[in-house]
């Protein structure tokens, strides 16, 4: 083998295992993705009982869902929430970007409700945090707390939420 031969093989060998790396790599972002959109989607379909009225919940349980929470939507059907769990207690903040209409905030510890946000208005640009530390949130629509009721010290009675 000359010289020339050598070379081009080299580059040949090189390419290859370049290329080689390059298709690994892809296929582990690929899957990396697909893996954090199953873990950020939204789970439906639980109830939940507070005060005098029943709510249909999503769950946000990743932080990107989290972040996101109600933003970009039209509305928020007029029997449904969505109800965030946080692995541990603390003074969460909340803010209405990108928001499109007003919410209730019900503050959580342990499923009792400690404190709440009335009407928190979809054009409010300041964030809101519970007076005490808490590891959940109930989002509703605007006027639900004193419509169904709700006060401090109640429990959500629920069926599925983990």
């Amino acid at each position: 083998m000359n010289k020339k031969q050598k070379l081009l093989a080299g580059i040949i060998v090189f390419v290859g295992l370049f290329f080689v790396v390059g298709v690994i790599e892809l296929k582990e972002k690929v899957d990396t993705e697909r893996t954090t959109l199953s873990r950020d989607k939204i789970i439906v379909g639980r109830t939940i009982v507070v005060g005098d009225c029943r709510f249909n919940i999503e769950i946000a349980e990743t932080p990107k869902v989290r972040r996101k929470g109600l933003s970009d939507r039209n509305s928020l059907c007029v029997d449904c929430g969505m109800f965030f769990k946080f692995s541990r207690e603390g003074k969460y903040g909340f803010w209405m970007k990108d928001m499109r209409f007003p919410i209730d905030l019900l503050w959580l510890k342990d499923e009792e409700v400690v404190g709440f946000e009335k009407d928190f208005s979809e054009k409010s640009r300041r964030t809101v945090f519970p007076s005490k530390p808490i590891n959940q949130v109930l989002e509703l629509n605007a006027g639900k707390i004193n419509k169904c009721k709700i006060k401090i010290g109640d429990y959500l009675k629920k069926s599925n939420v983990k």
